[in-house]
């Protein structure tokens, strides 16, 4: 399994909020994104200490990643956030969170907040992603001191085959912020990298990235069927 991710920092903000990280695991792997809020002077420590809670939560459950339910992963990967932050105000460390996990066959993804994952397994694409239906815009559903878990969407799902998938935070955004445009995207995206180098990879995305509009920071994190990664981080 190939896993990168490219992040760009916008012209908004003096400094990049957004994060990401890709472990392999024993029996599968696990990706992870956040995006800090702008509004909060301490996001990007925010938006780091939720993709690091991500990867050692799914490390440290091991053979228990078979079969915990994906809001009882979300309690404990919060859990852990609050533990990471200890210490700071966490009122200026709100951060959104996006991961997938496969692990001997089960996929399960989570999402809380702006952005979106697209991932296609066996014969099907599916994607989360924030409709913003029934709230204002400009609302966006985070971690905060409390975990209101009721607003996180989770997927789960027995799997023969992960094509790949790919996660990004909201500064790349679509004409249309649809499921089927997102379940085209993310189609496109895994049959157009299939068989490429992950570093081959990383640098073509990385070449469109930055001609993508908007001053946002863009962050765009994957992961793809094929050889292993050139510099694979094994947990």
């Amino acid at each position: 399994m190939l896993l990168d991710g490219i992040s760009i920092q916008g012209s908004y903000h003096g400094e990049n909020q957004d994060s990401f990280r890709c472990a392999m695991l024993e029996r599968g792997f696990v990706a992870a994104l956040s995006d800090g809020l702008g509004s909060r002077r301490d996001s990007k420590t925010g938006s780091e200490a939720a993709c690091a809670s991500t990867v050692e939560i799914a490390s440290e459950l091991g053979g228990g990643l078979a079969e915990i339910e994906p809001k009882k992963f979300v309690r404990l990967v919060h859990t852990r956030w609050l533990e990471k932050l200890s210490g700071r105000d966490i009122s200026q460390c709100y951060a959104t969170i996006l991961f997938f996990v496969f692990y001997e066959g089960r996929a399960f993804a989570a999402r809380l907040g702006d952005g979106f994952i697209g991932f296609w397994l066996d014969d099907s694409l599916y994607v989360l992603f924030d409709t913003k239906e029934d709230r204002y815009a400009n609302e966006t559903d985070c971690l905060t001191e409390e975990l209101a878990i009721e607003s996180v969407s989770v997927f789960e799902k027995d799997v023969a085959e992960v094509h790949g998938g790919v996660m990004c935070s909201d500064g790349i955004e679509f004409e249309e912020m649809t499921c089927d445009e997102l379940m085209r995207f993310t189609g496109a995206f895994v049959e157009g990298y299939q068989g490429m180098r992950q570093k081959d990879v990383t640098a073509h995305i990385a070449d469109w990235l930055r001609d993508w509009p908007g001053s946002d920071d863009k962050t765009l994190a994957f992961f793809l069927a094929g050889e292993e990664p050139d510099d694979e981080e094994t947990i």
